[in-house]
C-alpha cells in the first residue's frame, strides 16, 4: 500500500449551504504520478461517513520529502468537478472569429566570402578563389493567425470530398487574399460534419468549417540583433536604392529590398532565394523573393460559409 489516509475535514469546505469535505492522503510517489495510485478513492466513490457526498476531484501536491499529498474533494452537489459541456447548436450562417499568435523561425540566407580551393580542370592546376557562400540565419517572428469558424448547410450525395463546396475550399488553399485592404495567406483548418440531416426539405447536413488567414509583415533590415550574433556589421541604412541586392561589406552580405517605404531582408509573403552564377562563382549570386502564396485577392468570397 503506497497511499496512507492522514485525516479528513468534514464540512470544512462548506459552500452555498451544501455539504463538502476533504480527505488527505500521503502517497509514496512523486506528484506527477501520485494520482495513479490504486489505493486512492476514485471519482464518483461515496464518502465513508458523509451520506450523499461523492468524490468530485483529486489533486496532488508535493510533500517535503519528494513524495506527495493528495487531496480528495467530496461534495453533494458536484462543485469541485468539471462542469458538463455540450456543443452549442449548429445554426446555419453563424460564425465567430479568434486570433492565435504562432512563432515562426524564418530562415534568411547570409553570404560569407570564404577562400575555396577549386580542383584541377584539364591542364589547369588547382586554384584558390574567394567565393560567396550562403549561410542560414534564423529570424524569430510572431505571426497573427486569424481563424474563422463558420456554420454552413449543404446536401451530400456521393463522396463528401467531391462536393463543389470542398472543391472551392481546395481551390483557395495557399492563396493570397485581400480583405478590407489587408493581405492574408489562406489555408483551411478543418471541415466537420455536425448533424446528419434528413430527407425533409431544408434539413441538409450542417457543417462546421474552420478557415485561417496568416498575416506576414516581412523580415526587417533593422534592427540588426539577429545579424550581430553572426558577426555582421550593420551597413548604413538607406543608400542602396530599391533592390533586390546584397548589402554589407567585402566579407559578409545580407539581402535587401525596399517596398512601400519599408526596407526588408524579406518582404511580406515571400522567401529569400539565392541563384549562383555557375560560370562565375566569385560573383554575388542573384537574389529573388518568390511568393509563398499565389495571389487571388477576391478568392475568399468563394469560400462556403463566408459570404
Amino acid at each position: 500500500m503506497t497511499a496512507t489516509r492522514l485525516h479528513f475535514e468534514g464540512q470544512t469546505l462548506e459552500q452555498d449551504g451544501g455539504g463538502a469535505s476533504r480527505e488527505v492522503y500521503y502517497v509514496n510517489q512523486p506528484r506527477q504520478s501520485a494520482l495513479q495510485d490504486t489505493d486512492l478513492p476514485n471519482r464518483g466513490d461515496s464518502h465513508p461517513s458523509e451520506p450523499g457526498q461523492i468524490v468530485d476531484a483529486l489533486t496532488a501536491r508535493a510533500a517535503p520529502d519528494g513524495n506527495s499529498f493528495v487531496d480528495v474533494l467530496y461534495s453533494n452537489d458536484g462543485r469541485f468537478g468539471a462542469p458538463e459541456q455540450s456543443d452549442p447548436p449548429i445554426i446555419e450562417g453563424q460564425f465567430s472569429w479568434s486570433i492565435r499568435y504562432q512563432p515562426i523561425s524564418q530562415p534568411i540566407p547570409v553570404l560569407k566570402r570564404v577562400k575555396k580551393t577549386l580542383p584541377a580542370f584539364g591542364n589547369d592546376p588547382p586554384v584558390e578563389k574567394m567565393v560567396w557562400t550562403p549561410h542560414v540565419v534564423s529570424v524569430n517572428e510572431i505571426r497573427p493567425l486569424q481563424v474563422l469558424t463558420s456554420n454552413a448547410a449543404f446536401s451530400v450525395s456521393g463522396i463528401p470530398t467531391s462536393l463543389p463546396q470542398f472543391a472551392a475550399i481546395a481551390a483557395q488553399t495557399n492563396k493570397l487574399h485581400q480583405i478590407q485592404g489587408g493581405l492574408y495567406g489562406f489555408s483551411p483548418q478543418n471541415v466537420d460534419q455536425r448533424t446528419q440531416g434528413s430527407a425533409e426539405p431544408g434539413d441538409d447536413p450542417r457543417w462546421q468549417i474552420r478557415y485561417s488567414w496568416e498575416q506576414d509583415t516581412g523580415s526587417f533590415l533593422l534592427p540588426w540583433g539577429f545579424v550581430a550574433a553572426s558577426g555582421i556589421a550593420a551597413p548604413t541604412q538607406g543608400n542602396y536604392g530599391s533592390g533586390p541586392l546584397w548589402v554589407g561589406d567585402d566579407q559578409i552580405r545580407v539581402p535587401f529590398i525596399e517596398q512601400g517605404g519599408e526596407e526588408y531582408v524579406r518582404p511580406p509573403f515571400t522567401f529569400v532565394q539565392t541563384v549562383p552564377d555557375p560560370d562565375d562563382i566569385e560573383n554575388l549570386p542573384a537574389i529573388r523573393f518568390p511568393l509563398t502564396y499565389t495571389p487571388d485577392f477576391n478568392g475568399w468570397q468563394t469560400l462556403p460559409g463566408v459570404v
